[in-house]
């Protein structure tokens, strides 16, 4: 599920929302965290720095001078700032001296992305930051130190600098008050400060920013699924084989449209075939029509007057065959129009189905054309009467009546049941033929297709039974033989008379 929902259009525009919007916190609180190591670093360093300052266990003590010169070479070589104390005087340092700390790894690189992003926000140096605090013979640091031999503690506040304070024992001369500060030239407080300011405004940003990548993404999908919708209505999948959702609103639209051009391609093929078919029902009248016509204007000569007659009567009715045959296919492109539009120009009245089945299967039973197809009526119990247009609805039973007998060979029956069901009436006829094949059953009751290929129908019954049941709000199937039977099986469901 979750990696189909990966292709959604709104998952990709929500995603990309959130990491736009969790980017700026997510790249300080990586910097501090690697800003981080610049602490335990400067503490390391002043403890190292007055460790040096010693003589050492088993060595001898040192002058002040030997300190004053070993201090200027350890301030020289970590770049801390040293100074030492004389314990029992009072004034400055005898020992004075700093230097530039060593660039850390990458620093000149930090302290440029820093710059860009917090600006030009230099730290307080460690001179006026210790000119600030209290001398240094009264603060408790050097009291610590006395007590526990070393004294190291680190500030994290504006500037980041770590201080060591120890007592010396210099040789016959007291104790001198070693102190190593060393700081960063960074701005890591300011690092700090911005994370904390950024994860506030995360509580704030980020929800607002989702709600409104959500909103877009809405309005972006929206007309691409209806497009989806529109190219599926005009196509086969929306009634039989739909297109699954693959959460990829961009590969359905593509599958719905690819869909609905197959669909269009199949229909003028269809509709290409049709137009052959239907030239080739009209050849025939036409060319009856035009026989005749020239026989009636030229008669032969020396013929009797008895035989032009009975010529004529051949002739004519040859003519009156041909117009109800051209009459019957304009009749039914003109009924199927009709049907799909709704017939609202045609009044509606409560119709007795049941009387309506037995006089058109009997009208049938009666054509010339199926001498050995035996037709039955079976009546369901209750009313059968719905409110339409009897002559429509005549045609399509004559339609259904009329269809399967035409597919059954030799002796056959054709069995019509009319019967009232929960939502309504239902008509199933079926018939002893051939049966329609799976590939067919999905476009059978489509325009202009046909199978009848000796026949040459025009693949307009079928379509009539439909529009006609559906402009009396009911619909109408093939349905799929039980296993090991013959035949075709047509229902038409209708809503009857509450």
């Amino acid at each position: 599920m979750l990696g189909r929902l990966r292709n959604s259009l709104r998952y990709r525009v929500l995603a990309m929302t959130l990491l736009v919007s969790l980017t700026p916190q997510v790249l300080v609180v990586a910097w501090s965290q690697l800003s981080g190591a610049t602490a335990p670093r400067l503490w390391y360093g002043v403890r190292d720095a007055v460790d040096e300052a010693e003589a050492g266990e088993g060595k001898p003590l040192l002058t002040r001078a030997e300190l004053e010169e070993r201090l200027r070479e350890v301030a020289q070589r970590r770049g801390v700032w040293m100074r030492a104390f004389m314990d029992h005087e009072t004034g400055g340092p005898f020992v004075d001296v700093s230097a530039d700390a060593p660039y850390e790894p990458m620093t000149r690189l930090t302290d440029r992305v820093e710059r860009f992003l917090l600006g030009r926000r230099n730290p307080p140096s460690l001179r006026k930051i210790d000119a600030a605090r209290a001398p240094m013979r009264d603060r408790k640091e050097v009291a610590v130190a006395f007590r526990l031999g070393t004294y190291i503690d680190c500030d994290l506040g504006e500037a980041v600098w770590c201080e060591a304070v120890r007592p010396v024992l210099l040789k016959d001369e007291g104790v001198a008050i070693v102190v190593a500060m060393q700081g960063s030239n960074r701005d890591v407080g300011a690092v700090y400060g911005l994370r904390h300011v950024l994860l506030r405004l995360a509580l704030l940003t980020v929800p607002l920013s989702l709600l409104l990548a959500w909103l877009t993404a809405r309005r972006v999908v929206r007309p691409i699924q209806e497009v989806k919708q529109r190219a599926l209505a005009l196509s086969r999948e929306q009634t039989n084989a739909r297109t699954p959702e693959t959460y990829d609103e961009a590969r359905d639209l593509a599958a719905a449209i690819e869909s609905l051009l197959a669909e269009l391609s199949a229909r003028e093929h269809v509709h290409a075939a049709f137009v052959d078919d239907l030239v080739h029902e009209l050849k025939s009248p036409v060319a009856s029509l035009r026989a005749a016509a020239d026989a009636l204007s030229s008669p032969p000569a020396g013929a009797a007057i008895d035989e032009a007659a009975s010529r004529t009567q051949r002739l004519a009715r040859s003519i009156e065959g041909s117009s109800r045959r051209l009459e019957g296919i304009v009749g039914r492109f003109l009924d199927l129009s009709r049907a799909k539009a709704g017939f609202p120009d045609e009044e509606r009245e409560p119709v007795d189905l049941a009387v309506l089945l037995r006089e058109t299967a009997a009208e049938v039973e009666s054509d010339a054309r199926f001498p050995q197809v035996a037709f039955e009526v079976a009546l369901g119990e209750g009313d059968l009467s719905l409110r339409g247009i009897p002559a429509r609805l005549a045609a399509m039973m004559r339609e259904l009546l009329d269809n399967g007998a035409s597919f059954v060979e030799g002796e056959g029956r054709v069995r019509a049941r009319l019967e009232r069901y929960d939502e309504g009436l239902r008509l199933t006829v079926t018939d002893d033929g051939p049966g329609i094949p799976e590939a067919q059953r999905a476009r059978i009751f489509d325009r202009y297709y046909t199978t009848r290929a000796e026949a040459r129908g025009t693949g307009l019954g079928l379509a009539l039974v439909r529009a006609v049941a559906e402009a009396h709000g009911g619909t109408a199937r093939a349905e799929t033989p039980a296993a090991g039977a013959r035949g075709a099986t047509f229902v038409v469901e209708l809503p009857g008379i509450a």
